[in-house]
């Protein structure tokens, strides 16, 4: 069985790859972002991809944070997607990087490893004229994949207080410059503007060039 080797995976892999019978493309999407960000690809999508949608199915509903997601939803989600444990998945989204490496950071957390990110997404895939279609509802058929859910990929907020004493670990916030500084309003209602004493930034734009991850060098 084909084994993904890398966290992200060109377009060019992703065609070569696009008839592997386990192989699952996952668009993932949230409705109504808060970011509101908008893309001119938002009714399209890589043909043949299903349709994971973070804050409509894979958040729990009554959840004080935003996309959080039980083992239990997640699972019964992932089958109704017809995923299975053997499946391979390449998840993107029509923004190029933003919300896919949260679901595959979810699919690991959840016990999935052989998962990669799309690198530049959906505009990069149109860009190279590879085959695309406008969005559509679909049933598949029920996948048998189990949630394992990995205690270590998440740390409680007590362990975040503790370190700012302690620091053991390194804690970076991804969010721009103005939202950590405090410079810039806070998109999600009622939370305050500002950071975490002892946190960096590293905005997440800054790992991008062009739409696409930078080279490691």
């Amino acid at each position: 069985m084909l084994t993904i080797q890398s966290p992200v995976v060109s377009s060019k892999w992703l065609y070569a790859h696009l008839n592997d019978p386990n192989l699952i493309i996952l668009h993932a999407c949230i409705s109504s972002p808060v970011s509101e960000a908008l893309s001119e690809n938002r009714n399209i999508s890589i043909e043949g991809a299903r349709y994971f949608d973070l804050k409509t199915n894979f958040s729990e509903k009554v959840s004080l944070y935003p996309t959080m997601v039980s083992p239990e939803q997640f699972q019964k989600e992932c089958q109704k997607l017809g995923i299975d444990q053997d499946s391979i998945l390449v998840v993107y989204d029509a923004l190029g990087i933003y919300w896919s490496p949260r679901v595959w950071w979810l699919f690991r957390a959840m016990g999935h490893l052989n998962i990669a990110v799309l690198d530049g997404g959906l505009p990069e895939w149109i860009h190279h004229n590879l085959p695309s279609e406008e969005n559509r509802g679909e049933t598949y058929v029920k996948g048998n994949f189990t949630a394992s859910f990995n205690n270590g990929a998440v740390v409680s907020f007590n362990d975040v207080f503790e370190n700012r004493i302690s620091e053991l670990a390194l804690l970076i916030d991804a969010r721009s410059q103005g939202r950590f500084k405090g410079t810039a309003a806070e998109p999600r209602k009622g939370l305050r503007s500002g950071s975490i004493p002892k946190s960096i930034n590293i905005p997440y734009t800054e790992v991008l060039r062009g739409g696409k991850f930078k080279s490691k060098g």
